[in-house]
């Protein structure tokens, strides 16, 4: 392999060799694969199925004639998908998801959308308290890390937030293997954390104010 063919598919460097550019650019639209858990949304002629990522609302096309034989409407498909013009395919195998668990994967998600909304909200009013610069950062550092740790450990509902949950995410990012946690950096978060839940305790979308009790 040459140099400049590193990182290119074998359909790209195939299309390339032949000096074909119409094949060059489907290779190229093919190149990215997605991996994803999908909805099922209905099912259409000449093998199309409409579906939707768990966090979107537009319904996209995969094009699979057996889909219809071994999934329902409401149940849910993990697989790779390679996307052709408007389209998309499935590579490989593919897993049929529960109804059950697609239902508590979108309760999971909207909690987390709820969760980054409440975030941007909560630093936006600091902004406009005249917070700016480096002590900006901080809030937003913290929050960013808080909300990537609730991705990771979905709730249902913010509601369900409790001081744990900051302890939990302090444990988290100290045993992150690529991240020197210190000290201050953990002080910092937690004293963020806490005006974070107190903010959302003075809304009303919280209801145990046992945070304040946190130390780190």
């Amino acid at each position: 392999m040459n140099l400049q063919d590193k990182g290119k598919t074998i359909g790209e460097m195939y299309a390339e060799d032949k000096g074909n550019e119409e094949l060059k650019k489907l290779m190229k639209e093919l190149r990215e694969p997605m991996p994803a858990i999908v909805e099922i949304s209905s099912f259409q002629y000449e093998g199309k199925v409409y579906w939707r990522l768990l966090d979107k609302s537009e319904d996209i096309t995969i094009v699979n004639g057996n889909l219809r034989y071994v999934a329902m409407v409401g149940e849910g498909i993990n697989a790779i998908f390679m996307k052709y013009g408007s389209e998309y395919y499935i590579s490989g195998n593919f897993e049929v998801v529960s109804q059950a668990t697609i239902e508590h994967m979108k309760r999971a998600m909207a909690a987390f959308k709820d969760l980054e909304s409440e975030s941007e909200s909560f630093i936006k009013e600091k902004e406009h308290s005249g917070i700016s610069g480096a002590e900006l950062n901080r809030y937003l550092n913290a929050t960013e890390g808080f909300s990537t740790y609730i991705f990771e450990h979905p709730i249902m509902d913010i509601s369900e937030l409790r001081a744990s949950h900051i302890a939990g995410y302090l444990n988290w990012m100290k045993r992150l293997p690529f991240l020197h946690y210190s000290k201050y950096a953990m002080r910092n978060d937690t004293a963020v954390l806490k005006q974070f839940f107190q903010y959302l305790y003075d809304k009303g979308r919280i209801k145990d104010d046992k945070f304040k009790e946190v130390r780190a």
